[in-house]
Parts: structure tokens; C-alpha cells; sequence
């Protein structure tokens, strides 16, 4: 076997078990970029992942509120953009404000500034946001197939123990979950709602997620869970992170048996042509 062979063949391996960078590598920034046209504004939106956004005029301060009844909804769409005409109302802990966009879960947030000027109108203060869920125990497990030693398709399934350490009954709770490579995955996996929870209550919730061949090396499955909705007061979500490891041992161990075979008759070869 040529040298050359010898390369092509590491390559390949080092290609499958891990060696290829993350995907997410070179993944757009989310920008928002706002125009502003008489008594309204038009934003447009670049670089966002897939999915429904909130966009509001909020005061640019830590303690500030954003003005909830113009705030408007837009989908985001396979391409990371989106626009939407959102009035210029200012919210009622006055400004200086910005135009905030961020999904429905507020797990990604970006703002950009505007000239709009307006008062604090008195005792005008955000409600706190109560977080009534809480995750106890984050799990992953996978099933066993054949195709994923051969660098197939991987099927994992993430379990969560969810609790409703609140006071009052949560009727539903929207559930977004994205994963691939890196620490901020795009890919979008379907997750139903979470059902009614009762005070005190706890439950057993369950996302298969799937990862596309050819699957090899580490992969991040992130979620977040929203007890109020996509409607609701951002504020109360919380989240879980969890990794996960494969690696198509099947594939390795073949690719080092054809070396191995062809570097045995390459050494015969040579050994009959100086016999």
C-alpha cells in the first residue's frame, strides 16, 4: 500500500470519529435592524433561527418594561429572516428605549436602540415574574442499532423529572428543544407540550431527538420549558443542557481491517518480487 493510500485512509477515519468541525461553527449572528417611518417602525431580522420571535418597544434599563399591548409576533423563517411594523408606543416606564426581539422562550434576546423619548408614568413598575417549574434530573439514553456503528443515524431520547414548585396549578407549559454540535444548537426538535401540573406535582417528560448520518462525535441537545406560554411574560422559563456521544466504532474497525488487508498484500507482493 502507497503512502498516499495510507493518508486517504487516516483522513477518512479522523473525518468520521470526530475530526470534522462543529456545525454551528460558523452560524450567523442574530441581528435586528430597525427603520423608523412616522409613527411606527419596520424591523427586520438576520441570522435568527427558525421560529416565532416577540417584538417590542421595552425601557432600556434593568428594571424596565416593555410595552406589551403593541408588541407584535413574527415567524422567523428557514433563511434566519423575518420583518415586522411594530407602533411607536412607548412602554410605561418610559425611555430611553430599544427595540427588543426574542423568542418565545426568551432563550435568545437581541435589542436595538431608537430615538423615542417619553416618561416614566408614576408607580409604574414591571410585575415579577414568578418561575414556578423547576427540573430535577436531566437524562439521556440510546437506543442500540446496527447503522449507528457504521456511522447511520442516532436516535436519543431526553428524559426530564419537571416539578411544579409553585402554588397554583399550571395548565400547560410550551416546550422548545434545539440540538446539534456546539454549545448553541439550531436545529429545531419537535416537542409537544407539557400537560397540566398540579402544586407540588412531578412528571416524567420525554423528547426523542435525532441526529442525521453521518452521526459521529459530541452533540448538545438544549430545551427550554415555558409555563406561561407563548403568549405569556417572559421571565419564567427554565432550562436544561445535556451532551451526548457517538461514535461508529463498526466503521473504524472496518476501515482499519481494509488497511490492514491491503498493507498484508502490498507486503506479499513485494515479498514475491524479490523471490
Amino acid at each position: 500500500m502507497t503512502r498516499r493510500h495510507r493518508w486517504s485512509i487516516v483522513a477518512l477515519v479522523l473525518a468520521v470519529t470526530g475530526g470534522a468541525a462543529p456545525a454551528s461553527a460558523h452560524a450567523p449572528s442574530p441581528v435586528v435592524q430597525v427603520q423608523p417611518a412616522k409613527d411606527r417602525y419596520t424591523v427586520r431580522l438576520t441570522g435568527w433561527p427558525p421560529g416565532a420571535v416577540t417584538v417590542a418597544v421595552c425601557t432600556d434599563r434593568p428594571d424596565g418594561g416593555c410595552a406589551d399591548a403593541t408588541a407584535v409576533q413574527a415567524g422567523v423563517g428557514p433563511d434566519g429572516t423575518a420583518a415586522a411594523t411594530l407602533p411607536a408606543a412607548a412602554p410605561a416606564t418610559g425611555c430611553p428605549c430599544v427595540v427588543r426581539v426574542r423568542t418565545l422562550t426568551g432563550a435568545l434576546t437581541r435589542a436595538a436602540p431608537i430615538a423615542l423619548s417619553a416618561p416614566a408614568v408614576a408607580g409604574a413598575r414591571p410585575a415579577d415574574v414568578p418561575r414556578p417549574l423547576a427540573i430535577a434530573r436531566v437524562t439521556v439514553h440510546g437506543g442500540w442499532r446496527w447503522a449507528a456503528l457504521f456511522g447511520g443515524p442516532v436516535r436519543r431520547d431526553v428524559t426530564l423529572t419537571v416539578r411544579n414548585t409553585g402554588p397554583i396549578a399550571i395548565p400547560a407549559t410550551t416546550v422548545t428543544v434545539t440540538a446539534g454540535r456546539g454549545e448553541h444548537p439550531t436545529g429545531l426538535v419537535a416537542a409537544p407540550a407539557l400537560g397540566p401540573l398540579d402544586p407540588g406535582a412531578s412528571v416524567t417528560y420525554t423528547v426523542p431527538v435525532r441526529f442525521a448520518g453521518p452521526a459521529a462525535g459530541t452533540y448538545t441537545v438544549h430545551g427550554e420549558l415555558d409555563p406561561n406560554g407563548p403568549l405569556g411574560p417572559a421571565g419564567a422559563t427554565v432550562a436544561f443542557h445535556a451532551e451526548t456521544t457517538t461514535q461508529p466504532w463498526g466503521l473504524t474497525a472496518l476501515l482499519f481491517a481494509v488497511a490492514l488487508a491491503a498493507a498484508v498484500r502490498s507486503r506479499r507482493s513485494r515479498g514475491q518480487a524479490q523471490g
